[in-house]
């Protein structure tokens, strides 16, 4: 039995985080969405994704001040 619950809170760990990354990534393209309509530009899925993709690799890379 004990194999279940560790199958099923891995399962709950993973659509957890799977769920932050989407609506982070849905913010992200949110924000630059209405960023676009405000100053008239082209709005592209891609472009923004990227953009978010940047914002999670620099903040990978940040250095963290815990210690």
């Amino acid at each position: 039995m004990k194999k279940k619950s560790n199958a099923a809170a891995t399962l709950a760990i993973i659509l957890l985080v799977l769920s932050a990354i989407g609506v982070s990534w849905g913010v992200t393209c949110g924000l630059l969405k209405l960023i676009t309509m405000c100053f008239g530009l082209e709005f592209s899925w891609g472009a923004s994704t990227g953009v978010w993709l940047l914002f999670v690799l620099f903040n990978w890379m940040r250095k963290s001040n815990k210690e």
